[in-house]
């Protein structure tokens, strides 16, 4: 028996080996691609790249290439390794991994987005001017040449406005430090993020947990996002896979809290909170629970408005913060343009004007997102398990984005994509790994207009065609035998 173990061993050692060295070849060349591309973002000049509101559009054709073979890198090491990732020393390369990206990129150079520093500076001067954000805009002030749109008043939800004046009371008014501490903030929200998903597809099996996790954590359009440009979108990541933890585990008010705090980082969410109601009178079989459950959620949602808003004079002055404002057409997504081409049509017919086809524009696009909402609410049959409302989640969010957005923000994708791995179907994995790639090409001169379309198209394409190969056996199970797995 001895001797047959020793023989095993030594046939395991040479797979562990090149399990090794094939982790430790990739991971330098990942790591030796963000140090050249933050080396050579230093050296340039800001004004060297086209920065318009809110983002830098790279320009630079070095930035694009590293940008593509980063990606490349990432892809084709998972195709070729994901067996090798559900191994205990696979899963420690990944964090050591993780860990080293994470570092080159927070004391990288910015050189995609502007973002942060609109947080930074609106959050600055809100505490040195003692104002209050959502009724002074900073152009009023006189800073209209240092903050991203200055003659907006605050856009995001309370629980952000003073999530970022505490970390500003941090850091001081030095924007380098800021930066710094926010960028420090959002590595704390993807370490959280990351434990959630791996919790999440845990239910499943320890091997599809630490792949799922692997493929978030090693991803460059989400580091990118969320450490280096410091987004304020892995917090409502964060939010929707709390409410999805809360949900797999049957704890449902809970879970519409997290979606109530997360609505009132970004008012989004509350389209998903619907979801959980509807899921709430799906799944629980006795009546006064339904009940009780749904007075919590209206109390609860009472009570975190009014004290998230009541440093700010209230929920009653802050109203016109919460209206429509589709001003803008740039960067037209597919099915935004599909909406804008119906409705010029029907202009051209009844000879309207531009203000009337900017009316019916403006409300179309919010008619069209209604009708997808009731319909993948009223969807019938037995597909209110777990793993389909992560589907609704992911589409809904997808179709948010896509057609109630002002522009096409390609930042938006951190609070969707991951929710493609929560799935076990070929068609969510290569939408994962198909939106991180175009997440990355969206910084490119090619235009935002033409990678919006290469998204749609590649979305069908793979819908079409059989990727049966490339399945990551990631899907969590019922409802009903979750609890059951847990106890």
């Amino acid at each position: 028996m001895l001797n047959r173990a020793f023989a095993a061993d030594i046939q395991k050692k040479p797979a562990r080996q090149n399990v090794v060295m094939r982790f430790a070849i990739t991971l330098s060349i990942i790591f030796f691609l963000f140090t050249l591309l933050a080396l050579f973002t230093a050296q340039r000049h800001v004004s060297e790249l086209t920065v318009t509101t809110g983002f830098m559009v790279v320009n630079t054709r070095a930035v694009s290439l590293l940008l593509a073979a980063i990606f490349l890198v990432y892809a084709l090491f998972f195709w070729k390794c994901r067996r090798s990732v559900q191994e205990k020393n696979g899963w420690r390369w990944i964090c050591i991994g993780a860990v080293l990206f994470i570092a080159i990129l927070l004391v990288s150079p910015p050189f995609l987005s502007a973002d942060v520093y609109g947080y930074v500076v609106r959050s600055i001067i809100t505490t040195n001017h003692e104002i209050n954000p959502y009724q002074i805009a900073p152009a009023e002030l006189g800073y209209s040449s240092i903050v991203i749109w200055p003659e907006q008043v605050m856009r995001y939800g309370p629980v952000y406005v003073l999530y970022s004046l505490g970390l500003t009371r941090v850091a001081g008014d030095s924007i380098a430090l800021n930066v710094i501490i926010y960028r420090l903030a959002n590595i704390g929200w993807l370490v959280l993020s990351s434990w959630l998903i791996y919790k999440i597809l845990l239910v499943r099996s320890r091997e599809a947990a630490r792949i799922g996790t692997a493929f978030f954590l090693w991803n460059p359009f989400i580091l990118f996002e969320v450490v280096h440009s410091a987004h304020n979108d892995i917090m409502l990541l964060v939010a929707v896979l709390g409410a999805l933890f809360l949900i797999q585990r049957q704890r449902y008010l809970y879970a519409i809290w997290v979606l109530l705090v997360g609505a009132l980082i970004k008012y989004s969410l509350i389209v998903l909170i619907p979801f959980v109601v509807v899921l709430i009178f799906r799944q629980t079989a006795i009546w006064w629970k339904k009940i009780v459950t749904i007075i919590g959620a209206i109390l609860g949602a009472t009570i975190f408005t009014a004290v998230a808003y009541w440093p700010f004079g209230g929920w009653s002055s802050n109203v016109e913060n919460l209206r429509g404002a589709f001003y803008s057409l740039e960067f037209i997504t597919l099915p935004k343009a599909v909406v804008l081409s119906l409705v010029h049509l029907l202009g051209d017919w009844f000879s309207l004007d531009p203000a009337q086809l900017g009316w019916m524009t403006r409300n179309a696009y919010v008619g069209v997102f209604v009708l997808i909402l009731l319909a993948a609410l009223c969807l019938p049959g037995r597909s209110w398990r777990f793993e389909s409302l992560v589907k609704r989640f992911f589409w809904v969010l997808l179709m948010l984005v896509m057609l109630l957005s002002i522009k096409l923000n390609i930042w938006y994708l951190v609070w969707i994509l991951p929710l493609a791995l929560l799935v076990d179907s070929t068609i969510y994995i290569w939408n994962f790994v198909l939106l991180t790639a175009f997440g990355l090409l969206f910084y490119n001169e090619m235009g935002v207009f033409v990678v919006t379309v290469l998204l749609w198209i590649s979305m069908v394409l793979v819908k079409l065609f059989d990727f049966s190969q490339f399945r990551l056996g990631l899907m969590p199970k019922k409802l009903s035998e979750i609890k059951h797995d847990i106890k």
